[in-house]
């Protein structure tokens, strides 16, 4: 979600600025004859640490930015050299490991997060180089300079996992408990279970909208969505369950054979990862959410799906959801 990601930067974004000024004053204090140097280093890192805010979902060009101004901290001058090995320039390790966070974070597939890696391993190089120059052994410097890498990792896998978990909490309550009638033709069950799967789809959709969209009459217009479907799925009875309010005449006309969903076939034998995407397609989930919830990337979750909508011939995801739904939610 987008204002989501953007509070998750402003803490980054606001440590990383600090670090580069404190990093500026401890060394025009230190070494006084290397200002100049200073104040190009200070200006750099400023600018690559406000640049997190600008491009939140390009964690690649972000690493990059990072990698180039930790190598330009530590070897073009001799005496900022001596700063990165004193720890007088907290800006690298700490920009490190908020790059390798939000790398991990949000990389897009394989082939960001590998490139976005291979940055950060540049990046450190001259931490690496700067330690050896300085008498460390090899395989201490390496390890050293690898664990601001490690630490942004870790804090991406601490949100990952926090993000899991509200997916399987936050859901909308649509509960449904269908009322009783006596006249067995005033609803037809399998419609009826089609209309509310579709209902609960639109209700969990436009509620993950109003959550994510920053557009101010976007979020409006999803809420009034969310409220209609929720309105149409359930209502607050006097004992305090919520009761079905939908119910199909047979005294309706029957709509048009190309309205119709397509026939539901029997669910046939599946790759356990395709079956799990499928169950979670049911629930009205998004891509983003599968792929956090199965550890996949949002484009990984996109191809499985349009895979298997033009494997059953769906015309669209609801309709795959509400044959996933069938199967998964239907009778034993």
């Amino acid at each position: 979600m987008r204002t989501k990601v953007d509070r998750e930067l402003a803490w980054p974004v606001v440590g990383l600025a600090t670090a580069a000024l404190l990093g500026a004053v401890i060394g025009v204090t230190a070494i006084p004859s290397a200002t100049p140097a200073i104040v190009v280093m200070t200006l750099a890192q400023l600018g690559v640490s406000a640049l997190g805010l600008l491009t939140p979902r390009r964690s690649v060009l972000w690493t990059t930015a990072i990698a180039v101004v930790s190598l330009g901290s530590t070897l073009v001058d001799p005496q900022l050299a001596v700063l990165a090995y004193s720890g007088a320039i907290p800006w690298i390790p700490f920009a490190i490991a908020m790059g390798a966070q939000n790398l991990f974070r949000h990389a897009g597939d394989w082939l960001a997060t590998t490139s976005g890696t291979a940055a950060l391993a540049l990046g450190s190089v001259g931490v690496v180089a700067v330690s050896i120059r300085a008498g460390v052994p090899p395989a201490p410097a390496v390890l050293s300079a690898s664990v601001p890498f490690l630490i942004g990792v870790l804090i991406a896998s601490v949100f990952h996992l926090r993000d899991a978990r509200d997916d399987r909490v936050r859901r909308p309550e649509l509960s449904v408990e269908v009322t009783e009638t006596d006249d067995a033709s005033l609803a037809t069950p399998g419609t009826l279970d089609a209309a509310r799967r579709a209902l609960a789809i639109v209700a969990l959709r436009s509620d993950e909208l109003v959550a994510s969209t920053g557009d101010a009459s976007a979020r409006r217009a999803a809420a009034d969505l969310r409220d209609v479907a929720r309105r149409a799925l359930t209502g607050a009875s006097a004992n305090g369950h919520s009761v079905a309010r939908i119910e199909l005449h047979a005294s309706e006309p029957p709509r048009d054979t190309h309205d119709r969903a397509p026939a539901v076939p029997p669910m046939p034998e599946l790759p356990d990862r395709e079956r799990e995407i499928l169950r979670l397609v049911a629930t009205g989930a998004s891509n983003a959410v599968i792929g956090r919830s199965l550890y996949l990337s949002e484009a990984t979750v996109k191809q499985y799906v349009s895979r298997l909508m033009r494997r059953f011939e769906r015309d669209n995801r609801t309709q795959l959801a509400l044959m996933a739904a069938h199967w998964f939610d239907g009778p034993r």
